[in-house]
């Protein structure tokens, strides 16, 4: 397992205005990573715009994975963003079942849905993780 330099680890507010701001800092380091990976896919189109004012390019420069994916949006960006999908209708399925476990009546039939559980994401790859391996002989 590969160990990760502490200051690669950003946090600020989940938000364009945030990834923008966590890929300045990022771009500042002695080191600066090849790859990053958002929680949303809003933060990610902050990296876009700092990417874009530095004149570079996600998937060219810079691998750029934007999280959890809302909506259709990523698929407009350029490149097409990568991320993680997740079945809105069938955790909102669970969602209603957790909330009817909470009545008497209905308890029994859907008591299960109150148990936590880890909720299955699916990736999208597209063309913001791609990076070419640097030529030989450089």
């Amino acid at each position: 397992m590969v160990k990760v330099p502490a200051d690669y680890i950003q946090r600020n507010e989940l938000s364009e205005r945030g990834g923008y701001l966590i890929t300045e800092q990022l771009l500042q380091l002695a080191q600066p990573p090849g790859a990053l990976m958002f929680q949303s896919d809003c933060m990610a189109i902050g990296a876009y715009r700092k990417l874009y004012e530095l004149d570079k390019t996600p998937g060219r420069d810079l691998a750029i994975s934007g999280g959890v994916l809302a909506g259709d949006l990523p698929e407009y960006l350029a490149p097409r963003l990568t991320g993680f999908m997740l079945d809105a209708y069938s955790l909102g399925q669970r969602l209603a079942q957790a909330l009817l476990a909470q009545f008497p009546d209905l308890a029994a039939a859907y008591g299960a849905a109150r148990e936590p559980c880890v909720w299955p994401l699916t990736l999208r790859e597209r063309d913001s993780d791609a990076i070419p391996f640097p030529s030989q002989g450089r």
